[in-house]
């Protein structure tokens, strides 16, 4: 029942300080006050039980079950109107599907026509009929002794949430890096580098065709894009975690710095408030770290996560109900740890 509040809480309220452990309700229990949400005690019996979702204690997944639904390199992650979390596997070429408790559904691969093009997944995105959109960069004559020989395309492809093929268009340019993707409301974007090695976001409409370039002389290191609900285009600067803002039609809103001690390399927007969330890891002790920005770049709250290192991020998103999830191999020490999605 306190889950069920606190979501609803959540969901009109996205980031509010009003959330935090120190102003939600503790039941007595022995004369000591105990937060059901967040107790590690209650979180350890919960678990057992198969209901971690139930608190609000950080929780992951990716790693249980069969070998080859567990993730390896996420490099991409979003969420549908049902709660779902669908992931972009690099290292198996899969696009990964679990629902909100952390279990796998489904598999699916980006197709090609032609037996001598292999495809490399870049991203992933979803709109509000649950359709997913892949990235994806088609790779011929793979084979070739040199890689002038090779030809390069990249291609957005629509499928339904059950893993069937909608259509799919090719997108313009290149972007040799980790590609990003992100639908609006009504509109695909995506990060291109052109022909005149201009770094710009791309609009298409939803069937392919392409609309205009934002960004052009502006944009010149990117991390990661977003967008929200009412049809701003949200660019994550590399490194410096300076965050540019335009409207779909390129004209450029005022830009925001994200003020914390860390290094920030993903980003998404909430769906229903429009609240920017980033992902980072903190420079001193590669914690995670995650922000809440509201959409005119005023600092809401900022989390950090103790207890997980971060060696690298493979993206981030937000449910309707306000659950963040970020994907993220971890560290033991200074060893390698899990590749998982960490939900908070």
């Amino acid at each position: 029942m306190d889950r069920v509040i606190y979501d609803v809480t959540l969901m009109v309220g996205f980031g509010r300080k009003e959330l935090s452990a120190k102003n939600w309700p503790c039941v007595d229990a022995e004369g000591k006050e105990v937060d059901p949400l967040r107790d590690a005690r209650v979180a350890k019996v919960l678990q057992k039980q198969g209901m971690e979702h139930c608190c609000v204690t950080p929780w992951s997944f990716g790693q249980e079950g069969e070998e080859k639904h567990k993730l390896k390199r996420p490099v991409g992650i979003t969420t549908n109107t049902d709660g779902q979390f669908i992931i972009a596997d690099e290292d198996d070429k899969m696009v990964k599907v679990f629902d909100s408790n952390g279990d796998f559904l489904l598999s699916f691969k980006p197709q090609t026509d032609d037996a001598d093009t292999e495809l490399q997944i870049f991203d992933v995105a979803s709109d509000m009929n649950s359709n997913t959109y892949v990235l994806v960069w088609r790779l011929s004559n793979p084979g070739a002794m040199f890689d002038f020989d090779r030809r390069y395309k990249r291609e957005v492809q629509v499928w339904k949430k059950t893993g069937e093929l909608l259509h799919k268009f090719f997108v313009k340019g290149t972007y040799f890096g980790s590609g990003a993707l992100s639908v609006s409301k009504d509109k695909v974007l995506v990060l291109t580098y052109t022909d005149q090695d201009e770094l710009v976001v791309d609009v298409y409409e939803r069937d392919g065709g392409y609309v205009h370039s934002i960004g052009a002389g502006i944009l010149k290191s990117v991390a990661d894009i977003a967008a929200d609900n009412e049809g701003r285009v949200i660019v994550l600067h590399r490194g410096a975690s300076w965050v540019h803002v335009f409207t779909e039609d390129g004209k450029q809103l005022p830009s925001f710095n994200i003020d914390t001690e860390g290094y920030y390399s993903r980003t998404a927007c909430h769906p229903v408030g429009g609240h920017l969330v980033v992902a980072g890891k903190e420079r001193s002790t590669n914690s995670l770290r995650v922000v809440i920005y509201t959409n005119d770049g005023n600092l809401v709250r900022s989390i950090e996560i103790d207890k997980e290192k971060i060696l690298w991020l493979g993206g981030i998103t937000v449910t309707v109900e306000g659950r963040i999830a970020v994907a993220a191999l971890t560290m033991f020490g200074e060893l390698l740890g899990d590749v998982k999605v960490i939900v908070l």
